[in-house]
């Protein structure tokens, strides 16, 4: 199988920023386009971009961990095959059939019991992102990030006998993997599980003990040791959605004034005047930091917007407008942009002024072009329609922003 790092461009000369470009890309190799080469090819110039923060060589673990066991493991190749074509319309066919190629090697290694734990974890992850990328009008993205929690608590399980620093930096990468998809699908999906704190306190404790050769994660930044938090709001979120209650109760307003205590205290574990491990010409501090404030601010509106007993000094749209000024500080040309759909979403679908409004639809045309998979697109669609309901003013008590989003993560 071939090797991406043998003839790759540096991301940022790729310039591959939309199914056109890369059925371009497609096109200028003459080979099969479902083929191993084509696949690592446009893996490694796309997607490998797109669930990474920080850029460089050496520094992507979906280069750096994920991709060497796709090479050993057919299931991981099928399905770096399908999430790397659901990134692309025009492949949509052939994404599925790798998919399902990977599903049954992943069956069957299984049951073999020849597959590592660390491969089948990373199998199950790499499918859940292909699966929300595949259907991004659903919320059926829980299924294989419920597959991957017993296979993290099994990892995790076994931490004190890891012989390396170099295995506990890939089950920290792992870990935290799950932590996000978790995280973000426990806000956007009704049929998630239950939270199991104590599994991501484990996540992230592992992460701070490796935070001095791993200081940014690929896809929470500087932001790990805020997603129990969120996930903790998330789960409140869901329980409100199921009571349909007018008002909440007194057990209900106190954990969320208990959970919002907690959230405003959070600062992100980073100093602006320090830089971070993996420098980027697009990523700076400052825009981790402020993706970091981003979600911490989000997250606080989405709990006041499922629990609004809560005492409060800002209106919803002022709180949005407070999101959305930290959204704007950062660059179109940040790599931290893409990261911002859930945040965007919760606070583009309150904003009330017609700029802010309009400003809302611009951002999100500008993450569609580095986001190609459709789920840009239904955010977009999702956030004109909230606009339009709230502007009727027929939201329903219970309603919160992410209710029927998709599970989408990225």
């Amino acid at each position: 199988m071939w090797n991406p790092r043998s003839s790759r461009a540096e991301p940022e000369e790729s310039g591959i920023t939309d199914d056109t470009d890369m059925f371009r890309l497609f096109q200028e190799i003459d080979i099969p386009r479902d083929s191993p080469e084509n696949i690592a090819r446009i893996y490694d110039r796309r997607v490998c971009e797109v669930l990474c923060m920080y850029g460089g060589a050496n520094g992507n673990p979906w280069r750096k961990i994920v991709w060497p066991l796709a090479q050993e493991h057919p299931a991981l190749y099928h399905a770096i095959a399908a999430m790397t074509y659901f990134q692309m319309s025009k492949f949509i066919s052939e994404g599925v059939t790798h998919f399902k190629n990977s599903i049954q090697e992943l069956a069957t290694g299984s049951n073999s019991s020849s597959m590592r734990l660390e491969v089948a974890l990373v199998i199950t992850l790499v499918l859940a992102f292909a699966q929300t990328w595949h259907y991004p009008r659903s919320s059926n993205g829980t299924r294989f990030t419920r597959r991957a929690r017993p296979l993290v608590k099994r990892a995790l399980a076994a931490v004190p006998g890891l012989q390396t620093s170099e295995s506990s930096i890939c089950l920290s990468f792992l870990a935290n993997t799950w932590m996000y998809q978790d995280t973000i699908t426990r806000i956007t999906c009704t049929d998630a599980q239950e939270i199991d704190l104590e599994l991501m306190t484990s996540c992230s404790q592992l992460s701070l003990r490796n935070s001095s050769e791993l200081p940014i994660d690929p896809l929470m930044g500087c932001a790990g040791t805020l997603f129990p938090l969120i996930g903790r709001v998330g789960d409140l979120v869901r329980r409100v959605r199921r009571a349909q209650q007018a008002i909440n109760s007194p057990a209900t307003v106190s954990y969320a004034a208990e959970l919002k205590c907690s959230i405003e205290a959070w600062v992100p574990p980073i100093d602006l005047e320090v830089p971070f491990g993996y420098q980027s010409p697009n990523l700076s501090t400052s825009d981790l930091v402020q993706t970091a404030n981003v979600f911490k601010w989000s997250t606080i509106l989405l709990l006041y917007q499922a629990v609004p007993e809560l005492p409060r000094k800002l209106s919803f749209s002022e709180m949005a407008q407070k999101i959305l000024v930290l959204v704007a500080t950062v660059s179109l040309k940040s790599r931290a942009l893409i990261f911002h759909v859930l945040p965007l979403m919760i606070a583009g679908c309150e904003v009330i002024d017609a700029e802010d409004k309009a400003w809302v639809r611009s951002r999100w045309k500008s993450m569609s072009s580095e986001m190609t998979s459709g789920i840009v697109e239904r955010c977009l669609e999702l956030t004109l329609e909230l606009n339009e309901r709230n502007t009727s003013h027929t939201r329903p008590r219970s309603h919160t922003l992410t209710n029927g989003a998709s599970s989408a993560t990225i």
